[in-house]
């Protein structure tokens, strides 16, 4: 009894005393083991929690990205990627993050992912995609050389609304192989769902608040046009028009306004592309 009060002290699941029964071993082990997986479960579904109130307070993907790869890398994993895809299959990295254990020399800030089966099984598939080990080609941001590095696994989950592709995380590990279970995999796609939600709330969030800014320029503006319209009929439409396309106000890539003339014969219109006014003679 003494021994076994100083086992449990020290830590230990149970206390077999000699001499030990395979049977009692083979029952322990497995009662370990499934008490291993329900603390492992308990301790990813904590982590989610911390994310999913964490990720309710961003209003940017940047602020997203760095909210997620600093949680993920305390489910195991040793190195987190945040890819956002900016182009129809072009993507830019918004964050990486590496334990502790990983120097910075050993994982380069940027990789080619177009190298990367992993990538394109899961984007094509729509769901969790995982690779065991392989080597990867990388090059470093400072321009270097490529060079090999060996990737013990890696798990990458897509984040798709709809049919459309809004990035993905990649989670890497460098030392050892990560074999996932089941619920492992349940929990990453609750997980890639969570993020996609928090992206679309953010990109809705931008748009209004586009709109808003929008509206704001429209409303000042007004007064200022009706005030040059009633002196400068030519000034009126370059304003009007360099309002409609100047990055600090509306933004459109092109404007075109046109008047009635002859008429109603001729059409006499100006035109821009971005803010730079010409005009335009259409008959």
């Amino acid at each position: 009894p003494e021994d076994g009060l100083r086992a449990f002290k020290a830590g230990a699941f149970r206390y077999l005393p000699k001499p030990v029964q395979i049977e009692e071993l083979l029952f322990v082990l497995d009662e370990l083991n499934q008490w291993r997986s329900l603390q492992k479960e308990r301790n990813w579904l904590q982590i989610f929690t911390e994310i999913a109130e964490e990720v309710q307070l961003c209003t940017s993907i940047d602020q997203l990205a760095k909210v997620v790869t600093r949680h993920v890398l305390q489910l195991g994993f040793e190195v987190a990627s945040y890819y956002e895809n900016v182009q129809d299959g072009e993507f830019r990295l918004l964050e990486m993050r590496m334990g502790e254990d990983i120097p910075i020399s050993s994982f380069p800030l940027t990789s080619n992912i177009d190298l990367e089966p992993v990538v394109k099984q899961a984007l094509f598939s729509r769901s969790i995609a995982h690779e065991p080990e392989r080597q990867v080609q990388t090059e470093n941001l400072s321009g270097s050389s490529a060079k090999n590095l060996q990737v013990k696994s890696s798990i990458v989950l897509p984040f798709f609304l709809a049919e459309v592709n809004l990035g993905f995380l990649q989670l890497v590990n460098l030392t050892h192989t990560r074999i996932l279970s089941q619920t492992e995999i349940d929990q990453l796609e609750l997980l890639s769902r969570l993020i996609t939600g928090n992206i679309e709330r953010i990109h809705l969030y931008e748009k209004e608040r586009e709109d808003t800014r929008r509206l704001d320029i429209l409303q000042r503006a007004s007064v200022e046009l009706i005030s040059i319209a009633n002196q400068d009929e030519q000034q009126f439409w370059v304003t009007l028009l360099t309002l409609a396309t100047a990055h600090y106000g509306l933004g459109f890539n092109r404007a075109w306004v046109f008047l009635a003339e002859a008429a109603n014969q001729r059409l006499r219109g100006v035109a821009a592309v971005h803010f730079v006014a010409r005009g335009l003679q259409v008959v």
